[in-house]
């Protein structure tokens, strides 16, 4: 057997929002898109979820695999962060995807969004340290036909604060799309 030939993956992916037919279907690949989110959208997180892609069809299903999430709050960074917050990626707008996502009570949204610097996070359905979230019988309503979100939660905070014009966020997810 040959050896493996590494590919070189730059950061942010070059892919900014899905072409049309994104991903592929039944195991063929894996994709990747991207979204850069402002200071604006950053901020509103916790009220305003983000469309990452767009709903794959019907009979279809997004699977994510893996997650990117870097931040740039190096010109000013992000307050009002309630101690049990949590950055996530949802389907649709109810059922949590079986990422990884980033709590407060390790302390993971403040080191991404309340520190002055460029931060990031890699997140996959089991990462050490990070709140995984188990896997779990949904039905087939819960997949079929969903467009993948990101938003945060923040309690009764309301939405964070602080910042300033010149942040972003990029969130890459590498995911394939799958008959259901």
């Amino acid at each position: 057997m040959p050896p493996l030939t590494p590919t070189l993956v730059t950061w942010p992916p070059q892919v900014s929002s899905p072409p049309a037919g994104f991903g592929l279907v039944l195991g063929t690949g894996v994709s990747v898109a991207s979204k850069t989110l402002t200071n604006a959208q950053i901020k509103a997180l916790p009220t305003t979820p983000v469309e990452i892609l767009p709903a794959p069809g019907v009979g279809l299903a997004l699977v994510p695999l893996f997650a990117l999430v870097q931040c740039n709050a190096a010109a000013g960074a992000f307050t009002n962060i309630q101690g049990t917050a949590l950055v996530r990626f949802l389907l649709g707008t109810a059922a949590e995807f079986p990422l990884a996502r980033m709590r407060e009570t390790n302390g993971d949204v403040s080191r991404l969004l309340a520190t002055a610097a460029v931060a990031a996070m890699a997140l996959c359905p089991f990462t050490p340290g990070v709140d995984a979230v188990s896997a779990v019988v949904r039905l087939k309503s819960d997949w079929e036909n969903l467009a993948l979100q990101f938003d945060a939660t923040n309690a009764a905070s309301g939405d964070f604060t602080g910042g300033n014009a010149a942040n972003t966020l990029t969130i890459a997810v590498y995911f394939v799309t799958v008959a259901i």
